[in-house]
């Protein structure tokens, strides 16, 4: 699965079939019906939050950090493992809990444009 936002819009790639969307929240939300905390996901994907409620771990890397989405609702962001990309320490899974809510991301490729 490829997920990609651009100026123009959302596409997702999934079992060789494209979805298109004006941004990545609505695509995902046509497809599974539920709203997800993907726009705006930058900072919390990478682990670059600048919260008080940041943990780190011995390397400074993010570990936990509450978070709010554009709607206001605050999910909990658990880091487990990171890579090492172009001297950067990245994600590569996640955790979000809102309420009921949990998700689990596993990122295998992080690409720079």
């Amino acid at each position: 699965m490829s997920l990609k936002q651009t100026a123009n819009g959302a596409e997702l790639e999934f079992d060789g079939e494209q979805y298109f969307d004006t941004n990545a929240a609505e695509l995902l939300k046509r497809l599974t019906g539920f709203t997800l905390p993907v726009d705006n996901a930058d900072n919390w994907l990478k682990g670059t939050i600048d919260d008080q409620s940041l943990a780190v771990d011995e390397l400074g890397r993010a570990k936990q950090v509450l978070w709010f989405d554009n709607t206001g609702k605050k999910w909990q962001i658990d880091y487990g493992t990171y890579v090492q990309n172009a001297g950067y320490w990245l994600p590569t899974k996640l955790t979000l809990k809102h309420q009921q809510i949990k998700i689990k991301i596993q990122l295998y490729d992080w690409q720079f444009k």
